[in-house]
């Protein structure tokens, strides 16, 4: 095998201006679409950090919020229990109130009704007493001279006392 010298540097000749050449129309397109795609995958590197940062601190503000929110709530809950407790024990202090006053009806009413009952038993029995009197007077002429006597003893012990 002949190496033909001529032929070799022809070769690297033309490697040369083929590189040359490259170089000068496209390396520069290529070395800065290069440049473009690392600082644009830097950019991603860097979105997907920011991304991350922005996704904890949304965390942080929603589990501040939903504390926030509990805390809210049980206050509100506890306030609402405060004001139940108030509206049972004025509910309990109104019904003890209209329960006496009740009682103290119900006394005056017994009271009332029990005088009329003892004025009208009273009354009842006097005129009880007149009619068995009258008839057993009317019948028989013997007892009423002794139910006479009688009465007549009872004012002069009555005057007596007096």
């Amino acid at each position: 095998m002949d190496i033909h010298v001529d032929l070799v540097l022809a070769w690297i000749i033309n490697f040369l201006v083929l590189v040359f050449l490259f170089r000068k129309l496209l390396g520069d397109k290529i070395v800065q679409q290069v440049e473009e795609r690392k600082a644009m995958l830097e950019k991603l590197k860097k979105a997907d950090d920011e991304y991350k940062k922005m996704i904890e601190f949304a965390r942080k503000e929603s589990d501040l919020i939903i504390s926030k929110a509990e805390r809210k709530k049980n206050d509100l809950i506890h306030e609402a229990h405060l004001i139940a407790q108030e509206e049972k024990s004025k509910i309990i202090k109104e019904g003890q109130y209209k329960v006496e006053l009740m009682k103290a009806d119900a006394r005056r009413e017994n009271e009332k009704l029990e005088k009329q009952l003892k004025g009208e038993w009273v009354d009842s029995v006097k005129e009880t007493s007149k009619k068995v009197v009258k008839r057993l007077l009317k019948h028989e002429k013997e007892l009423s001279d002794d139910y006479f006597w009688v009465l007549v003893e009872d004012l002069q012990d009555r005057n007596k006392v007096f």
